[in-house]
């Protein structure tokens, strides 16, 4: 036979279960806890990354060694004087801290509006349109301090012909041609698909 247990009132309640009551009783508190049981799964992630975290611990702490090593070295290689400037660094880590929730609605905008997969599919961001991107930058750099150190002096038609006789105005031109003939091209096929 099973024995008879006194009534609930009769029995001794311990001080801590009556204060778990009472803040069960909070509907903050009992806010707070139907929002944990709610994200339980994330939660049960968030430990698991947590313990492994903890369990490799000693290999991220040896590459993070490792990384500052690399930063040390690298910044005395540079040869600045008192190699990195440490305060200037934190100074731009926070500026840019501070600009990602500036930046993350039209970060979020770009991807909705399939921009980023526009540009992919595009090929501008391709391995060979790179390159010639790459090209054209340093040209138009080079060409910029040549302007302004022996800048070419176009007096009208007979001296802009003349520069013609220039193996590398000629390669230039010759090139420019040719993209703006692919240009035509692509147009072209565009007005097609739009007929």
């Amino acid at each position: 036979m099973s024995e008879v247990l006194p009534p609930s009132h009769a029995r001794e309640v311990s001080p801590q279960i009556v204060a778990l009551v009472e803040r069960l009783e909070d509907p903050r508190v009992a806010s707070g806890l139907q929002n944990l049981l709610d994200h339980v799964d994330l939660l049960a992630i968030l430990v698991i990354g947590l313990d492994g975290f903890v369990g490799r611990s000693e290999l991220i702490g040896e590459a993070l060694a490792e990384g500052v090593s690399d930063v040390r070295v690298l910044a005395e290689s540079t040869g600045a004087p008192g190699g990195v400037d440490i305060a200037a660094t934190v100074s731009s880590l926070v500026a840019l801290t501070s600009a990602l929730p500036k930046l993350t609605p039209a970060l979020t905008r770009l991807v909705d509006e399939d921009v980023v997969a526009g540009m992919l599919d595009s090929g501008i961001l391709a391995p060979d349109s790179l390159a010639h991107i790459g090209l054209l930058a340093t040209a138009v750099n080079r060409g910029a301090t040549d302007a302004i150190e022996s800048p070419i002096a176009v007096k009208g038609a007979y001296s802009m012909l003349r520069q013609l006789k220039d193996p590398d105005v000629a390669r230039g031109l010759g090139y420019t041609l040719s993209i703006l003939k692919a240009v035509g091209r692509e147009l072209a096929a565009d007005q097609q698909k739009g007929q």
